[in-house]
Formats: structure tokens, sequence, C-alpha cells
């Protein structure tokens, strides 16, 4: 029998086995919409994954906007995470059709309660980077992943000590501009006249094409 791969020793032992081995292969299978948009494909994409991982906060993964994280406890079982876009970012990428590049930043929310909050907070933390740095292409929705940023939120005003590690990507992507629809060409028509510029035409050439 196989021993535990080296992500479950160095994570603790708290990825499922199977979940872990899919989750990082890149063999999951994932149910999204093609026709959502960018941002919406890649948040779902991150949230299917990590729910499939099975990291410490195990199929409490959302994706919404929520408030202050001492609120939080009354929507949702901690810990959890959440993931979400913020600012976008986008330039000319290149010419013939026109594609832009567009850089989203995705911040996945690390959210624990309990006593050891910071201690929990980086462990999940660290999970969540390791399943989504190596993702370059976040499956097939992304041309490059790179993480930016973790800051941390602690608050121990009331029973229990909140914590949050906001795991923050810039996430690249291209999109086609968008261009007003052209009426196919289906006839080359002209007309040639040698004497009087007012005549009746002496020769006409057209070509007609099918329409495809």
């Amino acid at each position: 029998m196989p021993g535990p791969d080296g992500l479950s020793i160095t994570t603790g032992g708290l990825f499922t086995p199977q979940g872990l081995q899919l989750a990082t292969s890149g063999l999951f299978t994932t149910s999204i919409n093609p026709d959502l948009h960018p941002r919406t494909r890649i948040r779902q994409y991150i949230v299917q994954k990590l729910r499939v991982a099975a990291t410490g906060a195990e199929e409490r993964v959302h994706a919404e906007r929520v408030d202050p994280i001492q609120a939080r406890e009354q929507k949702w079982d901690l810990p959890a995470v959440n993931v979400y876009t913020r600012d976008e970012t986008s330039e000319v990428w290149s010419e013939s059709p026109r594609t832009y590049k567009r850089v989203v930043e995705v911040v996945i929310d690390c959210i624990v309660g309990a006593r050891d909050a910071e201690d929990q907070v980086d462990q999940l933390a660290l999970e969540i980077e390791q399943l989504i740095s190596p993702d370059l292409r976040l499956g097939q929705w992304a041309d490059d992943v790179v993480l930016r940023a973790t800051p941390t939120d602690f608050d121990g005003a009331g029973l229990k000590k909140f914590g949050v590690a906001r795991v923050t990507y810039l996430v690249t992507y291209g999109t086609e501009a968008v261009v007003e629809p052209v009426e196919p060409l289906l006839t080359i028509r002209n007309e040639w006249n040698f004497t009087a510029p007012d005549a009746q035409a002496e020769a006409v050439d057209q070509i007609d094409f099918e329409e495809t």
C-alpha cells in the first residue's frame, strides 16, 4: 500500500487522500458554464477545487461578499473559506483580432473562530496556497496565477477570537474585444463603360459568393 504523499505530510494530513490526489493532479471534474463571465468562471473553479480537496474548511467554501468577520459565525459554520474578486486592470494584448489582457484580484478569505485562531488561519492559508499556486491556468480558465499578498486580521473582543487571512492572487486571463457584426460580402459587381459616361454599361463583371 503506497504511503501518504508529500503534500499530505506537509499539511499535517488535513486533506483527504482522495481529494488531495484529485485536486493536485487536476483530474477532478468541474461543472462550469463556459458562457458565464470569466470572473464568475474563475470563482466557481476555485470554489469547486477547494471543496473537492477537503481542506480544514471541509465543504464550507463560499463565493460571496459578506459582513465583517465578527458577524460571520451567525451566517456560516467555521472554519470557512470565501472566494471573491476585487479590482481588475486591462490592456491591449494583441491586435487582429484585438484581445485584452486582464488581471483580476482574487481573494480567498480563510476564516476561523477559535482560541488558537492565528494558528488555524495560518494552517488554512497554507493549504489554500499549496492547492492554488501550482495551478497556473486554473484548469482552463486563466493564463497565469501569481500570489500577491496574504494580509491577516483578528478580533478578540467577543467570547471567541476570530481571525481571517486574505490569500490574494493576481489572475491573468484574456478576452476578445467586442466588435459590431459586419454583413458578409456576397457579391462583387463592376460595370464597364468605354464611351459616354451616362450610357448603358457595355460590360459587367460580377462574382457571387455562397453564404457560409
